[in-house]
């Protein structure tokens, strides 16, 4: 399972597309939003851990990668799971990637932006979990053009009445038990992408 996840990190890593992104994900937030939002940590990380989970799936279908898969002995109840996991390795990685860009940023004097901080985890974790739990079904079972085109309204679904609402209204969100939801969600989900994915028909 752990080489599954590497496969899709190295895949996702060896794409120019992919790196041009993590080049200009976090200017194009920081002059498309500002740096006065409060959820401007939030929506970086949130972008960053949620293309990076989902592009994966998109290389998979170019390079058929289920053909080779198919071919060696890994379930593909091994495959869903892997995915999901992948979740917190990505999250770790957009949130140390856009923390040291923000830094040196800030180093260098151009922005200053001071909402993001360790705190940000308790906020933007739940919201993450919730989000891609909703979003992976779907790539496990539709097309990659019909699945992208669903997951892209979730993005924006998610960032507008989610995240934005979130920096107003997090504590209570957390006190009505966001991250227990969360969680509940992501098992419900996994669950479903097993029995989607192991009755899909490839072709």
């Amino acid at each position: 399972m752990l080489n599954l996840i590497k496969k899709d990190f190295l895949l996702a890593f060896s794409s120019k597309s992919t790196l041009i992104f993590i080049i200009l994900y976090v200017p194009f937030i920081l002059f498309t939003i500002g740096t006065d939002n409060k959820f401007i940590g939030s929506l970086m990380i949130y972008t960053f851990v949620y293309m990076l989970t989902t592009i994966s799936f998109g290389y998979d279908a170019q390079v058929k990668t289920h053909i080779l898969l198919q071919s060696l002995p890994i379930r593909k109840r091994d495959i869903v799971i892997s995915k999901y996991l992948s979740i917190f390795i990505n999250y770790t990685i957009g949130f140390v990637i856009t923390g040291s860009y923000l830094w040196i940023i800030k180093l260098l004097g151009f922005i200053d932006v001071d909402t993001f901080n360790l705190s940000l985890v308790e906020s933007t974790l739940p919201i993450i979990l919730l989000s891609l739990s909703i979003s992976l079904p779907s790539l496990f079972r539709l097309p990659p053009k019909i699945a992208n085109i669903i997951n892209m309204f979730i993005y924006i679904g998610i960032m507008n009445f989610v995240i934005i609402p979130f920096s107003q209204y997090g504590n209570l969100l957390n006190g009505l038990g966001l991250p227990i939801i969360a969680v509940i969600v992501y098992f419900l989900s996994m669950g479903i992408s097993l029995w989607l994915y192991e009755t899909r028909d490839f072709v």
